[in-house]
């Protein structure tokens, strides 16, 4: 008797992986590898034995919505698997493939009897593929042998002529080449995702530092590039004939910005001299100026559009994480700031005679960033241009000077009066914002989505915002200008500011506890 030979584990975890795709789409790839290796090592190592995992097991692992998705997930498909155990291959009793959901322009070759390219019948495989993963539960490799036999049979004269590695296989039949794309589509989609997809979304490259999903490599599920281009037309009508006010974000817009997310990365991505990643995804033929971004994503340059992006590509939520940090750090780092210099002092001053006489908001970050940036010797010239009131946009760009490089431009005598500000890239202003705080977020956040370096005059201020607001910490590498040796590092006086603010908290702290103490002894 033969000895039985168990499956790699990094086979089985793979499987898990891709289970849990399917039940939760929206779960970065991160989190998915986390939550798979907590559950392989807590003894759940075939797809079989999700069945068994209870909700307490998961709930501190994910969001409580998320756990209850997937205990019912396990339980659905584990009902369906017993039920299609004494079928062939797995599920194909019970598929048919939807052709009247296919894209119009398909559905037109095939009803006269045209051949369809290359292109279109990978996108076929693509649909066809991205379906029975839907619909059928646990699906293994060996039902699209059926399926490709169908499709092939049913529409002879447009299924033909397939293309594999680069050349026409003759010696294969239609249905062994379209079983073929099928096969290698579904093992790409259940290959380790931190070995393939993570790595090809997030290249070891200068502009993708920091970033979990720089490129894209496939469409959203059941979305085609036609759909995707027609998302792209509904926003920007949106943006051009409704105000401001208007503007439904969560219901409208920014469900169609996720989805046209990966045609945002490719659009920003082609200024680069870069070679695309293969995907579902072609590239351009040119590359998209600034100019036209800002005319196809008029809603990547306003602020809640701009944070999106962000979000999508690095998983930091900018906003939430600066309501997070300002609250508990201001005051001490403002004290300790002015501490420094007499002109942080004097910024302090100045802060709180704005707070009396109430002659603007975000008064604190204000102060923060201004005295960081005399910390660091750098120009403020290079975070917040400002300009004397009245003035309009027009005449802001007739007028000033801007810089290639992000920037605000703020209305009024100093940062602290400032009342407008605005938003400006490759020298044209692209975008408002009603406070500074969210001018801020536009600047800060249009460094990584639109691949650019620090500005040198500003980039340990940049430095010391990425790694204590999103908290963006890569082992190696800055988004700082590379040094006279060509090495993009940590600054050593960003490494000195962190270590002496933290033992200058802790002494604080110390101090309150021995208080405490002395109290309690009364």
């Amino acid at each position: 008797m033969g000895e039985l030979i168990e499956e790699d584990p990094e086979a089985q975890k793979a499987k898990i992986r891709q289970n849990l795709k399917r039940a939760l789409p929206d779960m970065d790839l991160v989190k998915n590898s986390e939550v798979t290796d907590y559950l392989y090592d807590n003894g759940f190592t075939k797809i079989e034995d999700l069945q068994y995992v209870q909700f307490e097991d998961i709930k501190d692992l994910m969001p409580l919505a998320w756990s209850r998705k997937l205990i019912a997930h396990w339980k659905q498909t584990s009902a369906a698997s017993a039920s299609t155990s004494r079928e062939g291959p797995r599920g194909h009793s019970s598929y048919t493939v939807k052709w009247d959901k296919l894209p119009e322009n398909m559905l037109e070759l095939f009803r006269t009897k045209k051949a369809l390219k290359n292109s279109e019948i990978n996108e076929l495989v693509r649909l066809v593929h991205a379906d029975v993963v839907k619909t059928v539960p646990n699906c293994e490799r060996g039902i699209f042998a059926n399926i490709a036999n169908d499709m092939a049979m049913k529409y002879p004269d447009s299924i033909k002529d397939i293309i594999l590695s680069g050349k026409v296989s003759k010696n294969l039949t239609t249905a062994e080449k379209l079983k073929t794309k099928f096969w290698n589509r579904f093992d790409n989609q259940n290959r380790d995702p931190s070995r393939n997809r993570l790595q090809v979304e997030a290249p070891r490259r200068p502009e993708a530092y920091g970033c979990l999903r720089w490129q894209v490599l496939d469409l959203p599920d059941e979305e085609t590039l036609e759909t995707l281009e027609a998302k792209a037309e509904e926003l920007k009508t949106t943006y051009q004939t409704q105000t401001r006010q208007n503007w439904d974000w969560r219901r409208d817009i920014r469900p169609k910005m996720t989805l046209t997310y990966c045609l945002q990365r490719r659009d920003i991505n082609s200024q680069l001299k870069t070679k695309r990643a293969r995907g579902a995804i072609p590239a351009l033929t040119t590359p998209c100026t600034t100019d036209q971004i800002a005319e196809k994503w008029p809603f990547l340059f306003a602020n809640e559009g701009m944070l999106h992006h962000f979000q999508e590509l690095t998983g930091k939520d900018f906003k939430k994480s600066l309501s997070e940090w300002l609250p508990e750090i201001q005051e001490e780092m403002i004290d300790y700031l002015s501490r420094q210099s007499h002109e942080n002092d004097k910024i302090k001053y100045a802060m709180r005679t704005a707070q009396k006489r109430r002659t603007g908001s975000d008064t604190e970050l204000k102060a923060i960033i201004l005295m960081l940036l005399k910390y660091f010797k750098e120009d403020s010239k290079c975070i917040m241009i400002m300009v004397q009131e009245p003035i309009t946009m027009n005449e802001i760009e007739r007028e000033v000077a801007l810089p290639g490089t992000p920037i605000i431009v703020g209305t009024g005598k100093s940062w602290f009066h400032a009342s407008k500000f605005y938003f400006g890239l490759d020298g044209k202003l692209r975008g408002s914002a009603s406070t500074f705080s969210r001018g801020l977020g536009l600047l800060f956040c249009s460094y990584f989505v639109f691949n650019i370096k620090y500005v040198a005059k500003a980039a340990k201020t940049l430095d010391f915002i990425q790694r204590s607001i999103p908290e963006i910490n890569p082992e190696k590498g800055s988004k700082a200008p590379a040094t006279s040796r060509g090495k993009r590092q940590i600054s050593f006086q960003l490494l000195k500011l962190n270590t002496d603010f933290q033992s200058y908290r802790e002494r604080l702290h110390e101090g309150e506890d021995e208080e405490e103490e002395e109290v309690d002894d009364l």
